[in-house]
């Protein structure tokens, strides 16, 4: 599996037409869907951003964790130091939000962490990363 050591979106290997598209909560039910999705059917590349708590599940991604197009970070998006290591490293073109708090018992006993992760903001830098 290409873990945070794989090489950042420069990767000489890449298609000139890909692009990279960071996914967050890629190792859920919906999330790993799409990661496979994009990796089988398009040439595009993948960081697949997940904590990987009850939901994260990353033999799910079994099919495409040897590709070198797809990149996973075991990183909390809430861990706005350690999200924005991932976005500067990987230079994503697109962010597809996905991770979530979806369990309706999970939402009772911890609303703040229900809240936090499903209510998270992403936001790309508006200015080219250096």
């Amino acid at each position: 599996m290409n873990g945070d050591s794989a090489v950042p979106a420069d990767d000489a290997e890449r298609a000139d037409d890909s692009i990279c598209i960071l996914v967050t909560g890629g190792a859920g039910f919906i999330g790993s869907a799409v990661v496979r999705h994009i990796i089988q059917h398009t040439g595009d590349r993948v960081v697949n951003v997940d904590k990987l708590t009850y939901a994260g599940n990353l033999e799910s991604l079994a099919g495409v964790s040897d590709d070198p197009r797809y990149h996973f970070a075991q990183v909390d998006i809430c861990d706005r130091a350690a999200l924005d290591a991932v976005l500067a490293r990987y230079q994503p073109a697109a962010v597809m939000h996905l991770a979530a708090e979806s369990h309706v018992d999970r939402s009772i006993d911890g609303p703040a962490a229900f809240i936090a992760v499903s209510y998270t903001h992403l936001t790309l830098p508006t200015t080219p990363y250096v």
